[in-house]
């Protein structure tokens, strides 16, 4: 199943895990999901060194060794997600390329509410539980099944965690470093909406919009891709 990460190997520490795992741009199959588990714990020492390092063009980006079917499995949990439905192809397969695969046991804690964010999860198999304190008197507030994710939130606010998550079933998950999420699916969004305000701006039949109106347009642009001798458009259609 290409990269496994197995919990019950080697304990080696979080910011040692993570860091020897970013030098060899893979994760070995005989160590454990340890650094991911715990690594949230670690508080962040700047926001705004972190921001510029993400707005660097020259990075290393991140690798996870993986066989075509995991491959094939990330595409399939992540395609009909409207974090993923607009990322070019290239920072799509940037984010599948720096993904990894943790494994937690029913009743574990996979993020703790109040704690720093620093990966961005989609639940391939099983389900998770969202808790938030003082609420629904202890019980979970709600379930998360197959393709769901969380996560994001403090990553694109640099807000702490809002909710614990913990495992229903056994879950696997497909784990997103922070500063690919930020490089990619936020710093990337953020320029492709400056380049479509830019090009609905020049447009002459826009031209009486005003800038607000124009941003919400650019907020709705999806691209779409074709083949080549793909028909775009066709003559009688009229759902276009």
């Amino acid at each position: 199943m290409g990269s496994f990460i197995s919990k019950n190997s080697s304990r080696e520490s979080g910011t040692e895990k993570l860091s020897k795992a970013e030098e060899n741009n893979k994760i070995s199959p005989t160590k454990n999901s340890n650094g991911l588990k715990n690594s949230h714990r670690k508080r962040r020492s700047s926001v705004s060194a972190e921001v510029d390092k993400v707005k660097n063009d020259f990075y290393e980006r991140k690798f996870v060794q993986k066989s075509e079917s995991v491959i094939r499995q990330i595409n399939d949990s992540i395609q009909s997600n409207f974090l993923f439905n607009s990322l070019p192809r290239e920072h799509l397969k940037e984010v599948v390329d720096a993904m990894e695969e943790a494994i937690f046991q029913a009743g574990e804690t996979i993020i703790s509410e109040g704690d720093d964010g620093l990966h961005f999860y989609i639940i391939a198999e099983g389900e998770c539980e969202v808790y938030i304190r003082g609420q629904n008197d202890g019980n979970a507030l709600r379930t998360l099944h197959k393709c769901g994710t969380f996560g994001e939130l403090a990553l694109m606010y640099n807000a702490p965690r809002s909710a614990t998550i913990k495992a229903k079933t056994e879950v696997k998950l497909w784990v997103l470093d922070r500063d690919t999420f930020r490089r990619t699916i936020l710093h990337n969004g953020q320029e492709r909406r400056r380049k479509y305000e830019q090009f609905l701006k020049g447009l002459e039949l826009l031209k009486v919009l005003s800038d607000e109106e124009v941003s919400r347009l650019a907020d709705a642009v999806e691209p779409l891709h074709f083949e080549p001798q793909q028909v775009v458009v066709e003559q009688g259609d009229n759902d276009r």
